[in-house]
């Protein structure tokens, strides 16, 4: 009966992934081909955003974000914490992680391959693997076979929301393997099916802040 009900889950987000048309996913194509990061300031600015994203939503995590650019978090980390203080909520844990990043940013930054990008990531402070996914994948937005972020929304398209906090790494490989084989553009597939439940026609309204100063917008 199980997996009756999770083959019901992923033939219904097969079907919702193969209904996304082709004009709407080159756009978001061109719009995160735009907004990769190109320096190694922008790449610690999309691992800050996914440490931000913690046991946050949306707005919190825009929030806490953009007071953390404010303050210049990188520039010195005794701004962390009373930018976070600003935002909301898990401040001493988004401190810890953030100061980690920062005085090792030459071990966290080192390696290219999205996979073991991730599974480095994964040693910060609070940041577990579907957190450290979405740096992942906010790093290489546009490349095909990279990690996926099992966040609750992901879990329950999949049928398996009660698994949320609670997989080991094995089981997230699963799971992560699950949705790779519906698309080979993850992130792009994920960021539609998200946006159109929050009735958006593009993520601008939560990624809006890594964005560069000049993108064209179609």
């Amino acid at each position: 009966m199980e997996n009756k009900v999770k083959l019901h889950h992923l033939v219904k987000l097969a079907i919702s992934i193969k209904s996304i048309c082709q004009t709407t996913e080159e756009r978001y194509l061109e719009y995160w081909k735009q907004t990769t990061p190109k320096s190694e300031g922008d790449i610690l600015d999309r691992i800050c955003y996914a440490i931000c994203s913690v046991h946050t939503g949306w707005k919190v995590n825009v929030r806490q974000y953009k007071n953390l650019t404010k303050y210049r978090w990188k520039e010195n980390k005794y701004n962390i914490l009373p930018a976070l203080k600003l935002g909301g909520g898990m401040f001493n844990q988004k401190t810890r992680a953030l100061t980690e990043l920062l005085n090792n940013k030459r071990y966290y930054l080192a390696n290219t391959d999205p996979f073991e990008f991730r599974d480095n990531l994964t040693n910060i402070p609070c940041l577990g693997m579907a957190k450290a996914s979405f740096a992942s994948e906010l790093i290489h937005p546009t490349k095909s076979n990279i990690p996926v972020c099992l966040d609750t929304h992901v879990l329950q398209w999949l049928g398996e929301k009660e698994k949320n906090g609670k997989m080991n790494r094995q089981q997230y490989l699963t799971l992560e393997n699950d949705f790779q084989t519906l698309s080979n553009k993850t992130f792009i597939a994920r960021n539609i099916l998200w946006d159109s439940q929050q009735n958006e026609e593009n993520p601008r309204y939560w990624s809006h802040p890594l964005e560069p100063k000049q993108i064209q917008i179609q």
